[in-house]
């Protein structure tokens, strides 16, 4: 295998890698934020129940 195919293989493993990473954390970031949209959600049902004046 010559040099360059050699350091090809390792710059596509690298993207692979990255791109892999990069799915988690916007999975993470995903449901991070549908978590914390949920809550704001029933804080305002909350609020709206009692009548609470803001």
């Amino acid at each position: 295998m010559t040099e360059n195919s050699k350091n090809m293989q390792e710059i596509e493993q690298s993207r692979i890698v990255i791109a892999s990473q990069w799915e988690r954390h916007t999975q993470t970031v995903t449901g991070i934020l549908t978590t914390l949209a949920d809550k704001q959600e029933q804080g305002i049902e909350w609020i709206m129940s009692e009548k609470i004046d803001i």
